[in-house]
């Protein structure tokens, strides 16, 4: 990630805290007097005033209620000659706040602290550090610096006293160079994260161990700490965490693709509580932005010259039909990425400036390209095993209609219907796609060829949604004929047209709360299902006939159609969320870009 990216997380985050965590009835509030307790561990030696009484691993420290000479915390060094106090604030150095503040009456208490204590008696040197986690102004500047001026440089027994600042920046820079680990935390969640961290150096992502239990763990920090204390201050400490665990895990070789895994979640889990928060929408949006998508693009500006080789993932198939499913389930893992990436560049990126829409749509040609290149490169694009994979499918569609590549569109979709055709109508060796998703099964009957076939390929979401995405295209009516009778009728295009079973038809009308119930992955079997017969008996069905009977099945569906889109959740979110958690997108996310006569939706792409 970019320095300034990180830093500029890092600050949101310290920028967001109050001065004292405390543990109040209506909810934890964080303090960055946790962050300043862990930097003086780090740099000052050990604690000698804390403003709060530390408790147990999983809880929180609990505050302490008195005043004690405006000292919030104090660090005494290893050879007990020098004292740092600290003075919290966090409201801004102003000449205002200089007084309504106590920053002024604060700061003299802290410099004159009782060093006949016993256990300060050879203090040699006193700093006070005034601390504060927000930006300041001349005028508070120079009335720092006047006090500072002005006071006395040395205590009672000969010890020297000095003084420090650090504002937002400081802390901010001393985080990075000092405090990006588990520490940085609210200490409620060190043992969790530190657990975590610990999980992520070691399991390759993908694993059984990463998928068992290093993902379980991931979902219940990220559900405790969007959960617990304040919201507006728990979306911050998300991508700080995924900061903290990124540089613990730093030697791990597997840890590219595994951040986007955990990003992934991360997202998902902040889109479900934007839905529920409007006061985080716009940190929520940053996050998908600057974290999520630009770091995709940042990963294929360095990986589409190995991915634009021929073959570059088609060679992990080594020559087996095992091999063959795994690269097509790693050419569908880019390729909806990709889809992502330009989804989400093209709803979230401004473009109210010829200059702003120049680069937006220069961005947009960059993906568009990157996925003609993987696609050529690349058969097992062509390669689809399960049902599900018509979310991909439909990335792609929308990455190249809204970069007006039509004719990329068409070669996909011809290549992708001739190829499926094979599969449809002979060939024992690759199945058809399963309408169960699932690439177990796809496995075992690949590897074993039982004599019971455990691949279901008798319907077909996925070949409706092929069906419908043609009617965009000016060769609609030659694509319509082509797909129902090789896929859809499973017929030979001459003589004979084989024992085949046509596909029934598989639609769904999605629940009216799936946006924003997708985020939690709860809908089970809620919605409806729609099965249809073919579209035509006959092979000789032509494309106007055809269009003219799917138009008239969309029109008929959408009168039963529930599902209400929150107009400001990006779409390519909720496709994130249908990609992880394996549920269809609803029809009618392709049918407002392909029959746009429709009742108002969210238009994915332009």
């Amino acid at each position: 990630m970019n320095p300034e990216l990180t830093k500029t997380f890092i600050q949101h985050y310290i920028e967001s805290l109050h001065e004292r965590t405390r543990d109040e009835k209506a909810g934890a509030k964080w303090g960055f007097d946790w962050i300043i307790y862990n930097l003086g561990l780090a740099l000052y030696g050990k604690p000698v005033r804390l403003p709060f009484r530390r408790g147990e691993e999983g809880d929180y420290a609990k505050t302490k209620t008195e005043s004690e000479q405006g000292v919030d915390l104090s660090f005494l060094s290893e050879d007990e000659q020098k004292l740092t106090i600290f003075v919290l604030k966090k409201v801004p150095l102003t000449n205002r706040n200089w007084t309504d503040a106590d920053f002024d009456r604060d700061l003299r208490m802290a410099m004159n602290p009782d060093l006949k204590s016993p256990h300060l008696v050879k203090i040699r040197q006193v700093e006070v550090i005034l601390a504060y986690n927000k930006d300041e102004d001349q005028n508070g500047l120079r009335a720092y610096e006047l006090f500072v001026d002005n006071a006395s440089k040395t205590l009672g027994g000969g010890a020297t006293l000095s003084f420090a600042r650090w504002n937002l920046s400081d802390l901010v820079s001393l985080t990075l160079q000092h405090l990006l680990s588990p520490a940085l935390v609210p200490q409620k969640f060190f043992g969790q994260l530190n657990y975590l961290c610990a999980q992520t150096a070691e399991f390759r992502h993908g694993s059984d161990e990463w998928e068992q239990q290093l993902l379980p763990a991931w979902k219940r920090l990220l559900s405790d700490l969007l959960e617990e204390g304040e919201i507006d201050r728990a979306v911050p400490l998300v991508p700080v965490v995924l900061l903290i665990v990124r540089q613990q895990a730093r030697d791990n070789r597997s840890i590219r693709t595994g951040m986007f895994d955990l990003t992934e979640w991360a997202a998902i889990s902040l889109w479900r509580a934007a839905a529920k928060h409007e006061s985080i929408k716009n940190p929520v949006v940053r996050f998908w932005l600057r974290f999520y998508l630009l770091e995709l693009r940042s990963f294929y500006e360095e990986q589409m010259p190995f991915l634009s080789t021929p073959q570059s993932i088609d060679q992990v198939t080594q020559g087996s039909f095992v091999g063959t499913i795994a690269a097509s389930y790693l050419g569908y893992w880019h390729a909806g990425r990709l889809g992502l990436l330009a989804l989400g560049l093209a709803e979230v990126l401004p473009d109210a400036t010829p200059e702003a829409k120049s680069e937006k749509e220069a961005l947009l040609q960059e993906v568009a390209r990157w996925m003609e290149q993987l696609i050529q490169a690349n058969t097992c694009l062509y390669r689809p095993f399960l049902d599900i994979q018509h979310i991909e499918v439909f990335l792609i569609f929308l990455v190249f209609l809204q970069t007006h590549r039509l004719l990329s569109l068409e070669r996909f979709l011809l290549e992708l219907v001739n190829r499926l055709y094979l599969r449809r109508i002979a060939n024992r060796d690759l199945p058809f796609i399963d309408a169960h998703n699932s690439l177990e099964n796809v496995f075992e009957q690949v590897a074993t060829k039982p004599a019971a076939p455990v691949v279901t390929t008798s319907s077909s979401f996925f070949v409706l949604m092929l069906l419908e995405l043609s009617c965009a295209l000016p060769s609609h009516e030659t694509l319509l004929a082509l797909i129902h009778r090789r896929l859809v009728l499973g017929a030979f295009d001459e003589g004979d047209p084989g024992g085949n079973e046509p596909l029934d038809l598989i639609s769904w009308i999605a629940p009216a709360d799936w946006d924003p119930r997708i985020f939690s992955g709860q809908l089970n079997e809620d919605g409806e299902s729609i099965s249809t017969r073919p579209f035509s008996d006959s092979r000789e069905a032509t494309g106007r006939e055809l269009f003219e009977a799917v138009q008239k099945f969309v029109q008929l569906t959408r009168q039963h159609s529930k599902v209400q889109f929150v107009r400001n959740t990006p779409i390519a979110a909720l496709m994130l969320a249908s990609l992880r958690y394996g549920s269809p997108v609803p029809p009618e996310l392709w049918r407002a870009v392909v029959f746009p006569e429709s009742p108002p939706a969210p238009t994915p792409a332009p």
